[in-house]
């Protein structure tokens, strides 16, 4: 019985450092172009500005910052989920099993934000900067499937 408990939990944190992992690398990944400015721009997206008031320290609110995250995720996957045609079917599936993953972690990242907020401001500032990351790299893929419907 505490063989199969040790496991378990061993197992669960595992996976968790993996999940966590993964979506760092996801976004960290780097594309030849990047569309998320002018994505930002047309779609009057906010994530730009949030992350230079992050990185200068800026006046914006923390909590203003999170709400403005919060509304340019929802739209740029709504904008995601229209059904812009990705180039080859196993493509597009990779993408959404990445979309799913980074999903579940801003979710994950609202949720430490909200608790970190009350306790620790690096912890919070840091949940923000991965967010702003999150809808950054959405943005950049929105904008990369749509130069290539152009082509």
């Amino acid at each position: 019985m505490l063989a199969s408990t040790i496991i378990i939990i061993v197992s669960a944190a595992l996976f968790v450092y993996w999940f966590r992992y993964s979506c760092v690398l996801i976004l960290n990944t780097k594309t030849v172009q990047s569309y998320a400015a002018d994505v930002a721009r047309s779609r009057q997206l906010q994530f730009l500005e949030i992350q230079h008031s992050l990185e200068s320290g800026g006046a914006m609110a923390y909590e203003d910052m999170r709400a403005g995250l919060r509304r340019d995720y929802d739209k740029i996957s709504g904008l995601l989920r229209s059904g812009i045609p990705q180039q080859n079917d196993e493509e597009s599936d990779a993408y959404v099993l990445e979309r799913a993953m980074l999903g579940m972690s801003f979710r994950w990242l609202n949720v430490q934000y909200a608790v970190a907020s009350k306790f620790s401001e690096r912890i919070a500032r840091k949940a923000l900067v991965e967010m702003s990351q999150i809808v950054e790299h959405h943005a950049n893929a929105f904008g990369e499937a749509l130069a290539a419907q152009r082509c």
